[in-house]
């Protein structure tokens, strides 16, 4: 069940809560757009995050190149902020899941990131992120069946 060792991403948004859905849909595009522009790998992604459904993006870094992931990284933070978006999640090779904050700079510890159960998933309005057809979650356990 756990997530299985892969490649560091980045997962962000660029809709805002008391935004409209045409003005979200806006930023939303502007937001791919600079992906696409900055020649990024990224797919678009649909989660829920404290209860509200939102459109955002995983961007794939390159975790064989630090360079490349700091730049990539420091974008990211960038439009976090212009996009006035209270975090972005840091997801590492090993699933090690962290918030960073734009507005402080401070990254913070959220879990482990791993597909979601049935059980997860049919709680009252559960934070998850879906991918391709799979659910993923951010958990304080791996999910590991031991």
């Amino acid at each position: 069940m756990s997530y299985a060792p892969g490649f560091p991403f980045i997962i962000i948004s660029a809709e805002l809560k008391h935004a409209d859905e045409e003005q979200n849909a806006f930023t939303t595009n502007m937001l791919a757009h600079a992906l696409r522009a900055k020649r990024l790998t990224f797919d678009r992604c649909l989660g829920r995050y404290k209860g509200e459904l939102e459109v955002s993006f995983r961007i794939c870094l390159n975790q064989y190149d630090i360079e490349e992931c700091n730049r990539v990284i420091n974008l990211a933070a960038g439009w976090a902020y212009e996009y006035q978006q209270e975090s972005i999640l840091l997801v590492s090779p090993d699933g090690l899941a962290s918030f960073y904050y734009p507005d402080t700079g401070e990254v913070v510890c959220a879990g482990v990131w791993r597909r979601a159960t049935e059980h997860e998933l049919s709680g009252e309005s559960p934070d998850y992120t879906l991918i391709g057809g799979e659910f993923f979650v951010v958990s304080e356990e791996s999910g590991d069946e031991s």
